[in-house]
Parts: C-alpha cells; structure tokens; sequence
C-alpha cells in the first residue's frame, strides 16, 4: 500500500510543477510584454539617448530574473505552508501515518533553473516588440493615441451635427 502511495506521490510531484511551469510561462509572456507596453515611453527615450536595444534587453532580462526570484521564493513559502498544513489535516482525516519527505537540493537546483530559464522565455518574446519601438513611436505610446482617438471621435460628432444643421439650414430655406 506504501510503495503504491510513494509511486503516486512521485509521479504528481512531476507532473504538477510541469502543468504550473506551463502556467508560469504564458503569465510571464503576458506580465513582460505588459511592461513594455507599459514602458514604451521610457524605451523610447534611453533609444533616443543612445542606449542600445541590446542593453534594453539585458535591462528586461535582470528584471526578470529578479521577478522570477521573487516569484520562487513565494511559490516556495505557499507551498510549504499548505503542504503542512494539507498534510497534518489528510493525515487526522484518513489517519495516514506521518510521512517525512526529505529536501531534494537537486530538485530545487533544477526549480531555480527552469524557473530563471522561463523568466529569459518570456524576456526573448518580448523583445520583438522591443525592437519595433522607435523613439518617435514612443512619444505617442498608448496614452497619446486614446487622447488622439478622443478628439478624432469628437471631431467627427461635431462634423456630423454640423452637417446635420447645414442641412436643416438648407432645407428650412428651401421650403420657405
């Protein structure tokens, strides 16, 4: 019964972090294309001050790794609590005799690599829109074109109550 436990036990311990680690990498994607959008402006000063595209994304790449940092230490903590936790209140549940799962140094030298190597995922997906920034794009980032988009609106409702006055005018004229 033991060994079919243990045999379990591994095998979601695999398959568990893969599915998260799959998770991690679509929000990473997500969260760092977010920030250059997010930074445009900025990217498109340090471009229009000589810094390099490449020195950008040595830039992006340390955040990344400090995020992914954070990110595992957290995940680290959580983790620990609620197997604690999940572990005290299954065992009084089901009466399982206690279970001591040793600390895997290699385990957790394989999780800060991957976890680093999805943060540099996420930083190379990024860097396409990194390159099509040109300082002159990044003036009118995202703010300026809802500003430009508004007054563009407001224009053509004007325009076209304008319109609808001059046509009024004109038939008024007409008919009398």
């Amino acid at each position: 019964y033991m060994q079919k436990f243990e045999t379990t036990f591994s095998k979601a311990a695999i398959i568990i972090p893969a599915f998260f680690y799959l998770i991690m990498i679509v929000i990473s994607i997500i969260f760092l294309n977010q920030i250059v959008l997010y930074l445009t402006r900025d990217i498109g000063t340090m471009m229009a001050l000589g810094i390099g595209k490449g020195d950008i994304v040595k830039l992006l790449s340390m955040v990344s790794l400090c995020i992914s940092a954070g990110a595992l230490v957290v995940g680290y903590v959580i983790g620990k609590i609620i197997s604690i936790i999940g572990a005290k209140v299954f065992g009084e549940i089901y009466q399982l005799p206690t279970i001591s799962i040793k600390l895997n140094i290699l385990l957790i030298a394989a999780s800060i690599l991957i976890t680093a190597i999805i943060g540099q995922i996420a930083v190379l997906a990024s860097t396409g829109r990194i390159f099509k920034i040109t300082p002159k794009d990044a003036m009118l980032n995202n703010e300026t074109n809802k500003v430009k988009d508004a007054l563009e609106s407001k224009i053509k409702i004007l325009s076209i109550k304008l319109l609808l006055k001059k046509k009024s005018l004109f038939t008024n004229h007409i008919l009398h």
